[in-house]
């Protein structure tokens, strides 16, 4: 007659967890019996590596003590500097890895049992990755604040952002770390990893439009297109940039509303930064009567660059003449406003203007503006000036 299985007892994966526990509890055990038969047969030599492991578990003390306060003090005025992050990681080696490091050591020059020794340098293995999880924690969670506060006033706009990096670096770290353990155990991990991957490929289509705008916000806050405080243009939007959040980046447009903007729909998208500008560049153009002699064209140029270089925070680059209008002899003067601020261009360009009217006022020169001359002629087609008396009996005379 057939057994049907029992209700609870184990199966799969669960079995195989369970059978490897015991068996590592049981290997424990072994391993301490062992150690201590060696022990009451070899005391002389046991109290000999009992005091080597403590001398090198306090050297080891020692020097995590001098590194860790020399690198601190090397970066006690700058807390997101490289020596300061080092230090920090330093401190965070536990004392408890460094003595088991200690009678790892210790282990391989005294005849120790093969058992006693297979459990100790086990039990190193599974503390060296608990140790290196947490320096790898630490490292990376202090250069991402690093970068968050370097970068400038933008950086605390997405702090947000920041920290659900934080502890989304935190969490594969230590997802990583429970699958080496397993896999040091001797567990297969491999259907493990393939449950990992097809819940995270589920998780990440569920949220893509979310981690889409977080990634986004990621890499404004580490290539910098923009900060807060930034006048931007992007699309058919301009405005001040107000604040860089988790998912959206909020812009005070011209018009006085606030536009809300998906970080994802931003970074696909051109974005000319005006705060970046050393200075700006302006192109005036003005024209003058074709009445005006060719001296005076001439001498036009001159007299703009000697009237503009006297303009605080206004270099010239060029003056010319440039051609023939319909109605008007034109220039073309080109000069540099030598800030980036829109208010101080239209500041420079007003005194640019002014200053060329009053050097045209003083040397007779006249604007053109757009005019039209009408011709008037004679039956025989001789053009004829309508302010002369016209031939009798032609009916030009005037009255």
């Amino acid at each position: 007659m057939q057994q049907s299985p029992q209700p609870n007892a184990p199966a799969g994966d669960d079995a195989e967890i369970t059978d490897t526990v015991s068996r590592g509890f049981a290997r424990i055990g072994e391993g301490f019996s062992e150690l201590a038969a060696w022990v009451r047969a070899n005391e002389a030599e046991a109290l000999a590596a009992i005091g080597v492991a403590v001398g090198l578990y306090v050297a080891m003390l020692v020097l995590r003590m001098v590194i860790h306060t020399a690198l601190k003090r090397a970066g006690r005025r700058d807390q997101t500097a490289f020596p300061a992050i080092v230090g920090r990681a330093v401190g965070k080696i536990n004392s408890v890895f460094l003595l088991l490091a200690a009678l790892a050591i210790t282990v391989q020059l005294y005849d120790v049992p093969s058992v006693s020794n297979g459990l100790l340098s086990w039990l190193v293995l599974v503390a060296a990755v608990l140790q290196v999880s947490a320096l790898a924690q630490e490292i990376a969670v202090s250069l991402l604040q690093r970068k968050a506060s370097r970068a400038g006033d933008g950086g605390s706009d997405i702090s947000s952002a920041v920290s659900v990096l934080k502890w989304l670096i935190i969490g594969a770290i230590w997802v990583i770390t429970i699958i080496v353990l397993l896999d040091t155990a001797g567990v297969q991990v491999t259907a493990l990893i393939a449950g990992l991957g097809v819940g995270g490929i589920a998780i990440g289509l569920a949220a893509q439009g979310i981690f889409s705008d977080l990634f986004a916000s990621l890499s404004i806050l580490f290539d910098k297109p923009f900060k807060k405080g930034d006048f931007v243009t992007f699309g058919t939007i301009s405005g001040t940039v107000e604040e860089i959040g988790l998912r959206t980046t909020r812009i005070r447009s011209l018009s006085g509303e606030q536009i809300s903007v998906s970080n994802t729909d931003l970074i696909s998208e051109r974005v000319h930064n005006f705060q970046r500008l050393m200075r700006r560049r302006q192109v005036m153009r003005i024209g003058v009567l074709y009445q005006t002699p060719a001296d005076v064209i001439e001498a036009i140029p001159g007299w703009v660059r000697e009237d503009l270089e006297p303009i605080e925070n206004v270099t010239v680059d060029r003056v010319h003449f440039t051609g023939f209008g319909d109605s008007s002899l034109n220039f073309e003067i080109v000069f540099w406003a030598e800030a980036a601020e829109y208010v101080v261009l239209m500041d420079k360009t007003q005194a640019v203007g002014l200053a060329i009217m009053r050097r045209f006022e003083k040397e007779g020169v006249d604007f053109a503006y757009p005019t039209r001359t009408l011709f008037i002629a004679g039956p025989s087609g001789d053009a004829i000036d309508p302010r002369e008396p016209g031939e009798p009996g032609t009916g030009d005379q005037l009255p």
